[in-house]
């Protein structure tokens, strides 16, 4: 382990180590013929997503991109990506430090499902209902908020719980062998809901979206490689959203008089 005489000497050294490693990098360019393996933070939605279409895709060369789940403490997770243990992270939330740069990567909303031989729910849901269900109640990883209540533009009651999990895909696992109901992100809903025999159904409470950032750190902005990695992964989802019908959701608006953000 390093001294905290190598930490201070290194946090010393880093900027211009940075700056040069970014000069050299900017001459030699980038070849993706050149073996590469690119690691990639992602969350459970984004990895069901992105993975498969990294297999298919025959522009890699002889680079790899490989996706794990982010470390549970957000710092740990920012800490991966200054020191360089990982290229960027696709995952909710907001940037803690102006030292890393964010893009909107995916926007989706959150679904009911309910087995779709539930005996007491066909098609919809309305809140006394929905507040009668038990549920299977999902987590956030880095929260301890339930999915719901964070996304919910209003405020949620209390629900009967039948059990809490932090895997999407154990939950809709669950709810297809009971008469259990929960909550999951849109992507998740259209991959497997009709796999595991499940319906759709919106929810009956106002929501705000689910909103992936691409989050990397400000001394790759101009490198190669990783200029060439986050335009991979954007063309993938913008093929796929041409594919599936979808073209405006990734536009970002920003309003000048107020300087908010708003998705289209």
């Amino acid at each position: 382990s390093p001294t905290i005489a190598a930490v201070q000497l290194a946090d010393q050294v880093s900027p211009a180590y940075n700056m040069v490693n970014s000069a050299l990098s900017n001459v030699t360019g980038f070849d993706k013929q050149t073996p590469r393996s690119f690691l990639v933070y992602v969350d459970e939605p984004m990895m069901n997503l992105l993975q498969p279409l990294v297999e298919r895709d025959s522009g890699m060369g002889n680079c790899e991109i490989v996706f794990k789940l982010p470390p549970i403490d957000e710092e740990q997770l920012f800490n991966q990506l200054s020191l360089q243990k990982a290229e960027l992270a696709i995952d909710i939330g907001q940037l803690p430090s102006l030292s890393y740069n964010s893009q909107l990567f995916y926007r989706e909303h959150m679904v009911f499902i309910c087995r779709k031989d539930h005996p007491r729910i066909d098609g919809v849901i309305n809140k006394e209902l929905f507040y009668q269900e038990k549920h299977i109640i999902l987590k956030l990883r880095r929260s301890r908020l339930s999915v719901l209540e964070y996304f919910a533009g209003e405020t949620i009651h209390e629900r009967k719980a039948s059990c809490e999990c932090d895997s999407i895909l154990s939950m809709m696992a669950l709810i297809a062998e009971s008469d259990c109901v929960g909550i999951t992100s849109s992507s998740m809903a259209d991959k497997y809901a009709d796999k595991l025999a499940l319906q759709q159904i919106a929810l009956p409470f106002n929501q705000n979206p689910v909103i992936h950032n691409m989050i990397w750190h400000k001394r790759n902005e101009c490198h190669p490689a990783h200029i060439w990695l986050r335009g991979k992964l954007n063309r993938m989802i913008e093929l796929k959203d041409m594919r599936n019908g979808v073209d405006t959701y990734r536009e970002l608006v920003l309003h000048k008089n107020d300087s908010t953000l708003e998705y289209k």
